[in-house]
């Protein structure tokens, strides 16, 4: 994989320029913003290596040096840890896809290449993470009382509860927020994982998919939403077979549906 678009791969005076952009977000005052985050994600990393050494030799490699500057990354531009797997199987789907190995290292580079691209899309996803939290919180506070403190009171007010209509409701309200965000990302982020195309035309590809397929797509969007509510009732275990499932069915969904000459 060879990381075309990113920092890594620029010389001055390119390297320069697209370095000052970069400053902004990865500074020390940026580091500084989530440091009890990278604290607990470098602490769950060393207790699974302290796990490991009850049984014998460790791997401090694998189990610490390479996924905590990715998890911390991902931090960095807001992108959940839960989509991280979905981001190893495109790099691992895209190196098989080309006959080549699946090896760790293909998964690194596309981490370790601070893609402003990538960085971009992933501010962008948060944002809109961010005003379906607040949007879904607003709703539930002037809609329900007593007041939504806990999740037992979340299944027992809003969705279990006896009079209907405000749980439908929600679910309309964040079924409307969330079919644009699908729209624009159904196809983006592996597009932009494997071309070196601009944003606004990933996304833009990424609808005209939607558009050509609606029927195709709306069932693919109900069959990631139900396998994702399903392992998360799962305390989240089902997520250790789901994601990469799900992340290696995106890029062939991704294979299949852009016409790479219309691009």
């Amino acid at each position: 994989f060879t990381a075309y678009s990113g920092l890594t791969a620029r010389v001055p005076p390119d390297h320069t320029r697209i370095r000052k952009v970069a400053q902004s977000c990865f500074g020390p005052r940026r580091f500084k913003s989530i440091e009890p985050q990278i604290e607990t994600i470098v602490a769950r990393h060393l207790d699974a290596l302290a796990a490991q050494a009850g049984n014998g030799p460790v791997n401090f490699w694998e189990t610490v040096a390479y996924p905590v500057p990715a998890y911390v990354l991902f931090r960095l531009v807001g992108v959940p840890e839960s989509d991280v797997p979905k981001v190893k199987s495109w790099a691992v789907s895209r190196a098989l896809l080309r006959g080549e190995a699946a090896s760790l290292s293909a998964v690194w580079q596309v981490w370790a290449s601070l893609d402003r691209r990538l960085v971009r899309f992933g501010i962008l996803l948060m944002a809109l993470g961010t005003g379906w939290v607040i949007t879904s919180a607003a709703l539930i506070t002037l809609g329900v009382h007593p007041s939504v403190t806990t999740p037992a009171d979340f299944l027992t007010r809003v969705v279990l509860a006896p009079e209907p209509g405000f749980f439908e409701i929600w679910l309309l309200v964040g079924g409307l927020m969330a079919a644009p965000v699908f729209a624009s990302s159904v196809v983006a982020i592996p597009l932009l994982v494997d071309r070196p195309v601009a944003v606004q035309a990933a996304v833009l590809t990424s609808w005209r998919a939607v558009m050509a397929n609606p029927i195709c797509l709306s069932l693919w969007a109900l069959i990631v939403m139900t396998l994702t509510l399903l392992s998360l009732g799962t305390w989240m275990i089902g997520l250790i077979v789901v994601m990469p499932v799900l992340g290696h069915a995106t890029w062939h969904a991704y294979r299949d549906l852009v016409v790479q000459e219309a691009l």
